[in-house]
């Protein structure tokens, strides 16, 4: 699932995952709406940016955590300040600065899907 509200990054994101052999579950451009959305789709991937016009990406990863601790993530993010990378760390998501290369992103990816279930270290670039 991709949850973003920029359109040219839900195209970018769906074709790397289909070079990867994955479906993209849904798309949410509304972030009061993210995790109602995961609830209901229970994707495998929850690709979420950290900026939305009506709350944040933060707000959104610490709702899902609190219903659903066993959620992949992999936060994207423009702001690259250490600050916002503990508090993803500590939220056990991955994160990926933007603007990110493909390769990057696919990479990140696969690091996620390659950790065995219930390890808390996720993907980090």
């Amino acid at each position: 699932m991709i949850a973003d509200d920029n359109s040219v990054v839900h195209d970018l994101i769906s074709a790397q995952m289909a070079i990867l052999g994955h479906e993209v579950a849904g798309v949410e451009s509304v972030g009061k709406k993210v995790v109602s959305t995961y609830q209901r789709l229970k994707p495998d991937l929850l690709v979420l940016d950290i900026s939305f016009e009506d709350t944040d990406g933060l707000s959104i990863l610490r709702e899902l955590r609190s219903i659903h601790p066993e959620a992949k993530v992999l936060v994207l993010s423009a702001n690259e300040q250490k600050e916002t990378r503990a508090i993803v760390t500590a939220l056990e998501a991955a994160f990926l600065a933007k603007p990110f290369a493909a390769v990057d992103l696919q990479a990140a990816v696969k690091k996620i899907f390659d950790q065995p279930s219930g390890n808390s270290t996720r993907a980090s670039k």
